[in-house]
């Protein structure tokens, strides 16, 4: 199976960061999106799949703290075309949005604790030792899932970071 990321360092407190991905996933094995990413067990994911049990082109944000995954929003049917994705930090919290066709950005879930993606709770304690070191930072990317093995790709049109006041 493929997967693909690429990501930049946050270097701000507050920032912002959107992208448009065209994308247009077969089944529920294929994704692609905006990620805020730590490690494999702390990062949250705004993609467009395909659901598994209605077959339809959706957006899901799913959240991987501590390696508990959750979905704190439910999928969103999406229409056919690109769709834009945004992710705010202000400083201790985070908010994913999303539109299309220029319509108005809309937040999609709840703001989400910065915490997450600190090198604090990537850290991991065994019988009182430090184990798993978390000592990257957090990084915000692109990223593209064909987990069914047929080399589905998405396009993204731009990613655009910007510190914000």
């Amino acid at each position: 199976f493929d997967q693909s990321l690429l990501a930049r360092r946050q270097q701000h407190f507050n920032c912002r960061v959107e992208t448009r991905v065209d994308f247009e996933p077969d089944n529920f094995h294929q994704a692609a999106g905006l990620v805020a990413y730590y490690n494999t067990r702390n990062h949250a994911y705004l993609h467009i799949t395909r659901d598994l049990d209605t077959d339809l082109r959706v957006l899901a944000l799913h959240v991987n703290r501590d390696a508990a995954i959750s979905a704190p929003a439910a999928a969103m049917p999406v229409a056919p075309g690109p769709v834009e994705l945004a992710v705010q930090f202000s400083h201790d919290s985070y908010q994913f949005h999303w539109r299309q066709d220029g319509q108005a950005w809309q937040a999609i879930g709840p703001a989400l604790d910065t915490a997450m993606l600190s090198d604090e709770a990537a850290t991991r304690f065994d019988n009182g030792f430090a184990s798993h070191f978390g000592f990257t930072g957090n990084f915000i990317g692109i990223a593209c899932q064909d987990l069914a093995g047929t080399r589905k790709a998405a396009d993204f049109d731009h990613f655009l970071y910007q510190a914000t006041p």
